[in-house]
């Protein structure tokens, strides 16, 4: 919508107030989940412009593109812990909806550039069979006001990274970023579960990142948000898991040396800190039935996030069922709670009450002393 002028009048510029700029539709856009994110990026100009993307660093002719990132959204067909998945791309329940990530120019609309599942993997990769609703997290890695990274998860488990640092060139003519580089970036297995099935620990939120000993780390959890009621199979071991993942090289020619999963993490559900520093990181498993919910947060060191289990039989969106705060150090898994006589999972979670938590939110006061968790 434009917004600039609220006093306009009809046939101005901008008016009669609001103006719709315009309004995104795509063969690959499921139910419209993910949050946009507004930011900018750098894109090739004409030659002899000269280099408009802030300091003339070296870029060469460049100018600025604000833009909307956000992933193709939720479809049922597309989730692999519904009974209506379907990963079959020549059976008819088959849609494209949802497997897509879009960055869309901010002014007319128009796709800027993608990342579009594609059955031969030739105009966008094959492994993106699953749905991603998640809100991508954008990253700004050197502070400089333009965009260098998106990590956006999809239900199969599967973290996909794009590197958009470079300046964006359109080499095909087609209009379309086509020098951008992607590829999943960490995968998290599924699990047996009772009758032989499969279920996934599905990514519905964006990761939060940090610097932690100059390494860009990122930390995220695994839930079933499209049924909270799930209560999980005591039996399997597909128990929701928490993330915390350095990533060795973020941007340029060794950004993707592999996919990265559990096995490259430590496990410290039952220790009290990671004690393996050359590791890409580490995890914890949350009980049967628990689910993490909404983006976590990282402040003074610490991931804060908060889970959720269900009550067998209960409405998830009553007060039913428990809610619980997380809290511990990013860099080693260190609960927050000093108790010796405590688990290491103790240490590391607050029980809140009954009904489903929100995502947290810290308020900082003056008084360092009053700072509040929420």
């Amino acid at each position: 919508l434009d917004v600039t002028d609220p006093d306009a009048m009809a046939g101005d510029d901008h008016g009669p107030y609001p103006v719709l700029l315009w309004e995104f539709d795509h063969p690959k856009l499921g139910e419209s989940w993910s949050e946009p994110v507004i930011t900018r990026v750098k894109v090739r100009a004409s030659g002899g412009t000269g280099d408009f993307c802030g300091p003339d660093d070296g870029d060469g002719d460049c100018r600025e593109q604000w833009v909307a990132i956000f992933a193709g959204g939720y479809e049922e067909t597309a989730n692999p812990n519904s009974v209506a998945f379907e990963d079959d791309p020549t059976d008819p329940a088959w849609t494209d909806r949802s497997r897509a990530i879009f960055m869309v120019a901010i002014d007319t609309g128009e796709v800027l550039a993608s990342i579009e599942y594609d059955s031969t993997g030739t105009d966008g990769p094959a492994e993106m069979l699953y749905a991603l609703p998640s809100t991508p997290a954008v990253l700004d890695l050197d502070f400089d006001g333009f965009a260098d990274l998106v990590y956006v998860g999809d239900l199969g488990g599967q973290l996909w990274k794009w590197d958009i640092r470079n300046v964006g060139i359109d080499s095909a003519g087609d209009d379309r970023i086509d020098n951008w580089t992607s590829g999943v970036f960490f995968r998290t297995p599924p699990a047996a579960v009772s009758g032989g099935a499969l279920h996934y620990r599905s990514l519905f939120d964006p990761p939060s990142a940090s610097f932690v000993n100059g390494a860009l780390t990122l930390a995220f959890g695994t839930g079933e948000r499209a049924e909270l009621s799930y209560a999980g199979d005591p039996g399997a071991t597909e128990n929701n898991r928490f993330y915390a993942v350095i990533v060795s090289q973020p941007t340029g020619a060794l950004a993707f040396p592999g996919t990265l999963t559990d096995a490259d993490l430590t496990d410290v559900t039952y220790i009290d800190s990671d004690p393996d520093p050359s590791d890409s990181g580490f995890y914890f498993t949350a009980v049967d039935g628990e689910k993490f919910v909404g983006s976590p947060i990282i402040f003074a060191g610490y991931v804060i996030a908060s889970s959720y289990q269900p009550a067998t039989g209960n409405n998830p969106c009553g007060a039913s069922g428990n809610a619980y705060l997380y809290a511990f150090r990013i860099r080693d898994a260190q609960g927050l709670r000093e108790d010796p006589t405590a688990t290491p999972m103790e240490r590391r979670r607050f029980a809140l009450g009954g009904g489903l938590p929100s995502a947290p939110r810290v308020s900082l006061a003056p008084d360092s002393e009053n700072d509040e968790i929420y």
